[in-house]
């Protein structure tokens, strides 16, 4: 465990499609070592779109290959070299699509900074053991 964190930002430009359009959306992105397995999405001047907490692996893999069950699934589009999020919430579906380039980007500056296989020695076991009691 290290005493120190980095905190990671970067505003990606995302599409939100419907079945009707595209529409252009900035996504905040954020991975901090003090979560370290985790990449948060904030998306931005879209109120109806919660944040969301995505496994920084569930994102690696789903550049390349179809991940994810459930609420959330990514994966790479067949045509134009971008990744598709889609999410379930309890009051709707949504699909996100990006440049596959801007996440991988974003994933290798984490990787920099905490390689996979890692991530344990960045984490305070004693400080969460003691937030449960």
């Amino acid at each position: 465990m290290t005493d120190d964190y980095v905190m990671l930002h970067a505003k990606v430009p995302f599409g939100l499609r419907t079945p009707l359009s595209t529409d252009a959306l900035w996504v905040d992105l954020t991975y901090d070592t003090r979560d370290p397995y985790a990449i948060h999405f904030a998306p931005r001047e879209r109120p109806q779109l919660p944040p969301w907490l995505f496994s920084r692996e569930l994102v690696s893999r789903g550049l390349y290959t179809g991940a994810g069950q459930g609420d959330v699934q990514l994966r790479p589009s067949a045509r134009d070299g971008s990744t598709l999020i889609h999410l379930m919430t309890p009051t709707g579906r949504v699909e996100l699509m990006t440049r596959t380039n801007e996440l991988a980007g974003f994933l290798e500056r984490a990787r920099a900074v905490v390689p996979f296989g890692e991530e344990n020695h960045w984490i305070d076991f004693e400080r969460e053991l003691a937030r449960l009691a």
